[in-house]
């Protein structure tokens, strides 16, 4: 609605301005929205390298208590393999 307002009265807004205040206008709300997108970036930027960090981690260890897991039931599969085992080859 506002959008539709600036629109409607753009030639009375704009018209005691000339060439070199409007780009002047322009070259500020242009520096504006530049380093706002920097800032955004930069937010951005730090909160999900603190998410990436965390999740990596979270891997690592999931990794490392599965291989635990396979080691462990890996070990009591043998014992119980040797235990059934009559006479036969020993895997």
């Amino acid at each position: 609605m506002l959008l539709l307002w600036i629109l409607y009265k753009l030639d009375v807004l704009l018209g005691g301005m000339g060439i070199e205040e409007l780009l002047k206008c322009g070259k500020n709300w242009g520096i504006l929205y530049v380093g706002g997108l920097a800032f955004y970036l930069f937010v951005t930027w730090s909160v999900y390298s603190r998410r990436y960090d965390y999740a990596s981690r979270s891997q690592t260890m999931y990794a490392s208590r599965l291989r635990h897991l396979v080691k462990k039931y890996d070990n009591k599969d043998r014992t119980d393999r040797t235990k059934d085992n009559r006479g036969g080859r020993v895997r």
